[in-house]
Formats: structure tokens, C-alpha cells, sequence
């Protein structure tokens, strides 16, 4: 397992553990709430959770080069701080991966504008290119 499996899965097991602890304490202190609706804000929250450490594989610097990995969370720090941005994704993302990406910065109010870029003339020689604008 790999350093940032393991943030994530210790992270991902702290923040668990502190909102099903708030979600019992609800449960406990109003009756009327359905326990439905406590199952229903889990599984939005689990899906929060998803989205923030959700790995994209950033574009190669070399064609023989591993592609490095990049958080949704990072992306997030970068786009605070700068505003807008140009991310270049590697062609090994699942295009569900990024089109959950997209989905999730139109969420917080960003216009996303998401293109395959071909490069070469052989088939696997594109990449994906994501403008992040505030």
C-alpha cells in the first residue's frame, strides 16, 4: 500500500468515525428524524469523502515516465490560491473519473471546460486537458 492510500485511508476512517458519531447523537437527541434520513446524509457524506480524495493521474513529462498522482483536494488548494488553472490528465484516468472531477468543481460554482487533446498519430497518444475557471 502506498503512502497515499494510507492518508487516505486514515483520513478517510477519522472523518468516518467523527460524523457517524454526530449522526447517532442526532439520532439519539431527536426522535423525529428518520433514521432514512440519517442513512441518506451517510451516503452523501461517504460520497464528500470520495470526491475530496478521489486520485487523477496527471499528465506525463516523459513518454516512458510514470504518470504522478494528484488529489481532487490538491487540485481544490491550487485553484484557492490561483483562481483558475489548466490541468493536463494522463489517458490512463477512467473518463468517469474525470467527468466526476468536472462534475464536482461545476458543483462548487467553477465553469470547467474538458477536451481529449490527440498529440500523435497513433491511438494512444492523447492526453485530457481540464481549464478550471472561477
Amino acid at each position: 500500500m502506498c503512502a497515499v492510500e494510507e492518508d487516505f485511508l486514515s483520513y478517510a476512517a477519522i472523518e468516518t468515525s467523527i460524523i457517524l458519531k454526530a449522526i447517532f447523537i442526532i439520532y439519539k437527541s431527536f426522535t423525529f428524524v428518520s433514521l432514512q434520513y440519517i442513512i441518506d446524509v451517510y451516503n452523501s457524506y461517504a460520497l464528500y469523502i470520495e470526491d475530496r480524495y478521489m486520485e487523477l493521474k496527471a499528465a506525463r513529462t516523459e513518454l516512458n515516465a510514470k504518470p504522478k498522482a494528484i488529489t481532487v483536494e490538491k487540485i481544490d488548494k491550487e485553484l484557492e490560491k490561483e483562481g483558475q488553472k489548466i490541468f493536463y490528465f494522463d489517458r490512463e484516468n477512467s473518463h468517469k473519473d474525470l467527468m466526476e472531477m468536472v462534475e464536482h468543481f461545476e458543483a462548487k460554482g467553477y465553469s470547467v471546460y474538458f477536451r481529449e487533446i490527440r498529440f500523435g498519430l497513433n491511438e494512444n497518444d492523447y492526453l485530457y486537458e481540464v481549464h478550471i475557471l472561477s
